[in-house]
């Protein structure tokens, strides 16, 4: 019964169905969403620097200004790994504050790095970038 269950989803799934395109208006991957002081925020990662995008409607977005940039983390200063990126981003309020988490990398021939920013609120900024 399984079988036949399973072969009539199959069935279903034609490959002359079309999936609808969407355009994404935001520029990155890895994204963490957030709803805080009446909008949806978006952390996507962004190479140099790490911005929030911000919507009130989910359809109009409005990218900010960087939260927080590569060269103003002095901790990654590593001369065995010929360049870094920003990655990954997740943005969380906790007692009363908000914190910004990112990775830092290459892997190789350094470790990734995981550090965390303090915030002022969701869009940022970042002031102050500590740990790792």
């Amino acid at each position: 019964m399984r079988g036949l269950l399973f072969a009539a989803l199959l069935a279903g799934l034609s490959p002359a169905a079309s999936a609808q395109e969407v355009k994404s208006v935001l520029a990155g991957a890895d994204p963490d969403i957030e709803f805080a002081e009446g909008r949806y925020w978006i952390y996507p990662t962004g190479g140099d620097g790490l911005s929030a995008w911000s919507s009130a409607d989910k359809l109009e977005w409005t990218r900010g200004e960087p939260l927080l940039r590569l060269k103003d983390i002095r901790w990654v200063e590593d001369d065995r790994a010929p360049r870094h990126f920003l990655w990954a981003p997740d943005m969380v309020q906790a007692n009363g504050g908000w914190y910004f988490y990112y990775s830092v990398g290459p892997q190789n021939p350094t470790p990734s790095r995981i550090g965390v920013a303090v915030c002022k609120g969701p869009a940022g900024p970042a002031p102050t970038a500590a740990s790792r």
